[in-house]
């Protein structure tokens, strides 16, 4: 068991343990209700300048023990997160001009330093620097737990001088058990604007989440630090919008800056039958009967040569869409794509897969027939045979890997085929050639020998 103290403005008075609302009176601990005269209820942040201390000031815990510093100021007294071994020291400083805050003009107000169950301390002291070097003690440290052996340490932070920029809090433990803290709280006194601090007096900055609940406690709305919020009910924005009917209801013109996504849109102004929605240079939609080159978007006709015309008149492509995705474009510089996200400005045509046709016709600059002429200079077979095994491909043959990389161009890689084509034919006369004449000597040999037997 443990005891958690904690003031909080009546307002923003939220209950964690069980469905009970309490009215606490503000900057006020109050010992009438709750476990061991004290009350079972969450600190709020509200006055607190330790709420989130890690995330504005640079905090330092010297305990020869377990430490985790972040939850020493989350609100959270459940938690053990700073252990102190027993007869050991434990030294916390907190650094409130670190980390880019502002020091506190008015430091007076009151220090709480909560010890988890009978983990109490044997001593607790602590002090305040000023903006010059100088050291203030923190004094008259009191138990006000009203239930041994409990403890909530409290001591006052003088208000004797201004400009603090760094609290030390030292905490010995017994020499027989440990001390284990659960949360530090820092209160002023001083109902004015400190930076940091929540009160009922002026602005704010906030550093923890605002969560409502409804009465089953599932969340209704909230703002978190992050900058996310959710709410539950319809939000009304702009004058006269007291009872919205839709989930944001708003009067007068809004800014959207980034992608807007929305499952159906509906605009009255100026609707009707066949019109598309367009827009003007500055942006302003409006739906308009569609015309040949307004706003971007043609589709119309041409009185003089009963040409009709469908695309865009500005610099973006014309995508073409079925089912919902985009499945061809043609580009602002004119080339088109099939199955690309994209169109590039190398090549009219852009196919991401296959291509079936019955007939392919390609026009060609030159053939490879002057392989004929007699002046061809045709490669001899046993240097082919030594660039085939040096390279692994015939000469003028693109490589498998330059294939790979870049592609086949098909009306050059048909005229290569061909050479290599009509070059084998000439090849195969040679040979034919030789043949022929070797088998005219085989003849003659053989008569020869017939005639000597």
């Amino acid at each position: 068991m443990r005891i958690l103290p904690s003031f909080v403005i009546a307002a923003l008075l939220f209950c964690t343990s069980g469905a009970f609302a309490q009215n606490i009176q503000y900057k006020s601990y109050v010992s009438a209700s709750g476990p061991f005269g004290q009350p079972s209820l969450r600190h709020q942040f509200i006055d607190n300048f330790m709420f989130a201390a890690t995330s504005r000031f640079t905090v330092t815990a010297t305990t020869g023990g377990t430490v985790y510093p972040d939850q020493l100021f989350d609100g959270i007294y459940d938690s053990q997160p700073c252990i102190i071994p027993a007869g050991g020291t434990g030294v916390f400083s907190i650094n409130f001009t670190s980390k880019g805050s502002s020091i506190i003009v008015y430091p007076g107000g009151k220090v709480y330093i909560h010890f988890y169950s009978a983990s109490v301390p044997q001593s607790v002291t602590g002090r305040v620097q000023k903006n010059d070097g100088t050291w203030y003690d923190i004094t008259g440290w009191t138990n006000i737990a009203t239930t041994a052996p409990y403890a909530v340490w409290q001591g006052t932070v003088p208000g004797a001088f201004n400009n603090c920029q760094e609290m030390e809090l030292t905490i010995t433990a017994q020499a027989s058990a440990v001390a284990s803290l659960t949360e530090i709280e820092y209160v002023h006194d001083r109902t004015v604007f400190e930076p940091g601090i929540l009160t009922k007096f002026t602005n704010h900055q906030i550093y923890k989440d605002f969560t409502w609940r409804d009465t089953d406690m599932s969340n209704s709305a909230f703002i978190k630090s992050n900058g996310a919020a959710f709410f539950k009910g319809n939000v009304g924005i702009g004058a006269g919008q007291t009872a919205p009917t839709v989930p944001l209801q708003v009067a007068g013109n809004s800014i959207l800056n980034g992608n807007v996504k929305v499952t159906s849109l509906t605009m009255t102004a100026s609707a009707g039958a066949g019109k598309i929605l367009t827009s003007d240079a500055s942006g302003n939609a409006t739906w308009q009967l569609p015309a040949a080159g307004s706003g971007g978007w043609g589709i119309g006709g041409n009185a003089s040569t009963s040409e009709y015309k469908l695309g865009t008149t500005n610099s973006f492509d014309l995508q073409l869409m079925a089912n919902n995705a985009v499945h061809m474009r043609v580009g602002a510089n004119g080339n088109v794509g099939i199955g690309v996200t994209s169109v590039g400005a190398d090549y009219k045509l852009y196919v991401n897969g296959f291509i079936k046709a019955k007939k392919l016709r390609i026009d060609m600059n030159g053939w490879a027939d002057y392989v004929f002429d007699p002046s061809y200079s045709l490669m001899p077979l046993p240097q082919l045979e030594k660039f085939i095994i040096a390279n692994r491909h015939l000469p003028e043959i693109p490589t498998a890997a330059e294939v790979e990389k870049e592609g086949i161009d098909v009306g050059s890689n048909q005229t290569a085929l061909l050479k290599k084509i009509e070059e084998l034919t000439l090849y195969i006369i040679e040979q034919n050639k030789k043949l022929e004449s070797q088998q005219l000597r085989i003849e003659a040999l053989e008569k020869k020998s017939a005639g000597t037997r």
